[in-house]
């Protein structure tokens, strides 16, 4: 029953993350051509508001840390989904930028981050101990498999829709609506709230008891041992918490931008909408590869999965700027996904292994917070450049940036136990 109901979860968070992130999120970046040429306006502008969106909803992460220990998982993702709706109905009827900075970047960001990213992350490890990477990776894996079907179905309102961008947003607006109720029906915060175990934990032994040889007396059992974890605080004071945040920087920034900015850049190489849809799309399908690698966690250090991703991610994402063919660019973008996709997947099951589960929320919501800010700019940032000399600096910068957050994880050694560990075992 343990596991079977684990399972459960892991498949009702996989299609509460896949829909609750994907739509909006692969959305923004293809209907903005058509946007742009209704109001006129700049890669610049692009940038501007899918970067405070992805800062927005990195930045609420403290704060989905803490209000998951105070009202739970299951309400954070109900109440995330139903803001998030609210921000793209108003997406839908924008006609100014405050209206989509409101509507996309403010009430959308917010929303998906306190539905998805943690939430989902959290349930993964708070359900699993032995097959948690494998558990997360699933879950996660949720993102690219709906985001392959988005850009085609972003083409097909296009061509089959007079108001295009707009009904399509509404049409995410929905979704969001349908994830909320869905989180709110089924979600289940921790086993532990079922009178279950996490899989793989001990269970419940059931010893022949202990019985005083001088009196023959059954002694009592002895308490369980408590979980060794590191205190909140205590992990976000150590080396390893700023080195994986630094990896962290390394492979979520560049895949922002490419996918803010991947229509765009190819369609000024050359590349037709119907060519590009594929490639964007397929560029979230192949990430999924790069997430089961991350399954790799549970078997080996999932510090070298790490690494690997980030030295691939940053070969794509240079060799992205050159693409001027569809084989090209397919090219490029696997070895884009294939290297976010297992640092995604490897970063939060290091944080768990580093730090355990007591500080997961806390790490995991404050790393997406400092992250937030670099991928929160980059979009604006490349947008101004590009508009000004082109693509060139932007990308080569971001694959620079991936390979950096590989040396940091290169020299980010295990903490060991918490402090005073040591003392608590020789007192016990």
């Amino acid at each position: 029953m343990k596991i079977f109901y684990g399972w459960y979860i892991v498949a009702i968070a996989f299609v509460c993350y896949g829909f609750g992130i994907a739509p909006a999120y692969y959305s923004w970046g293809f209907y903005f051509p058509e946007l742009s040429a209704e109001l006129g306006y700049t890669k610049a502008d692009l940038g501007m508001v899918f970067g405070l969106f992805t800062f927005l909803y990195s930045a609420v992460g403290p704060l989905v840390g803490y209000l998951q220990n105070k009202i739970g998982i299951r309400a954070i993702m109900t109440l995330g989904s139903i803001l998030a709706a609210i921000g793209f109905v108003i997406v839908s009827k924008a006609d100014s930028r405050i209206g989509f900075l409101i509507g996309f970047s403010v009430f959308g960001g917010v929303g998906i981050g306190m539905s998805t990213i943690i939430p989902t992350q959290t349930l993964g490890q708070n359900w699993f101990l032995r097959n948690r990477a494998l558990a997360i990776a699933i879950i996660m894996c949720a993102g690219g498999i709906v985001g392959k079907i988005v850009p085609l179905i972003d083409a097909w309102v296009i061509e089959n829709f007079d108001s295009t961008w707009r009904a399509g947003w509404m049409l995410i607006a929905g979704i969001s609506l349908g994830v909320g109720v869905l989180a709110y029906l089924f979600i289940r915060d921790t086993p532990e709230q079922l009178g279950l175990l996490r899989d793989g934990a001990p269970s419940t032994p059931e010893p022949k008891p202990e019985v005083n040889p001088t009196s023959n007396e059954v002694l009592p059992d002895p308490p369980p041992e408590p979980e060794l974890t590191w205190g909140p605080w205590q992990a976000l004071m150590t080396p390893q918490f700023l080195l994986i945040t630094l990896a962290g920087i390394g492979y979520a920034t560049p895949w922002g931008v490419v996918i803010a900015h991947g229509r765009t850049h190819l369609g000024e190489q050359g590349l037709e909408m119907g060519v590009i849809a594929s490639v964007m799309g397929s560029a979230a399908l192949v990430s999924i590869v790069g997430r089961l690698f991350g399954i790799l966690g549970d078997r080996v250090n999932p510090r070298y999965v790490i690494i690997g991703g980030l030295l691939i991610e940053g070969l794509g994402t240079a060799g992205f700027f050159f693409a001027d063919s569809k084989n090209m660019a397919m090219l490029c973008l696997i070895l884009i996904g294939i290297g976010f996709g297992s640092t995604y997947i490897g970063i939060p099951v290091l944080f768990s292994e580093y730090f355990g589960r007591k500080a997961f929320g806390t790490t995991a919501g404050t790393r997406m917070l400092i992250t937030g800010v670099f991928n929160g700019s980059a979009p604006w940032v490349s947008g101004l450049i590009a508009d000004r000399i082109g693509y060139f600096i932007p990308f080569m910068g971001l694959a620079a940036l991936a390979w950096i957050g590989a040396f940091a994880t290169i020299i980010c050694k295990s903490p060991g136990p918490p402090p005073g560990a040591e003392k608590d075992a020789a007192t016990a």
